[in-house]
């Protein structure tokens, strides 16, 4: 399976994958749905964080409900005001494909580094979350080709 993005510890393990949706208005149920179908497909199902992200919904789940397929996320947070953050295109503005990829490394990446601020309630979110913590000083990787068990191919 290629994913959009991986986050790799220093050490080399995979701590998550990320898969962003330029287009998609998703609900919890559907971002269930389509994280089903992606497993389906060979998403690894060990990997400690899975995150599903729109320009405007983020899901993300954590630990073993990450290998049950009928798992609703964990979280579901906004993503508008990161985007906005990054690329303040305007209200209605559209990315798409590798735009929103690239928009996202960027954003990881400074969260790996400890380089963004806590500006909104996405961050304080993730940190609840131990999603922040986890990352820090990870390698965030642009589409990366998995095998079954999470490491790269």
């Amino acid at each position: 399976m290629n994913a959009d993005i991986v986050l790799r510890s220093p050490s080399g393990k995979v701590i998550a994958v990320v898969e962003a949706k330029g287009s998609m208005k998703l609900t919890p149920t559907l971002a269930m749905q389509l994280r089903r179908r992606m497993l389906a497909h060979g998403l690894p199902a060990t990997v400690p964080y899975f995150l599903l992200l729109t320009q405007e919904r983020g899901f993300l789940w954590k630990g073993t409900a990450t290998s049950h397929p009928d798992a609703l996320p964990d979280a579901e947070f906004p993503m508008s005001k990161v985007v906005e953050r990054y690329l303040p295109a305007g209200p209605g503005a559209r990315l798409h494909g590798t735009q929103l990829e690239l928009l996202l490394v960027q954003w990881l990446t400074e969260l790996a580094l400890k380089a963004a601020p806590s500006r909104s309630g996405t961050e304080t979110k993730l940190k609840k979350l131990g999603f922040l913590d986890a990352i820090r000083g990870a390698q965030v990787m642009h589409e990366v080709a998995l095998d079954p068990f999470g490491a790269p191919a």
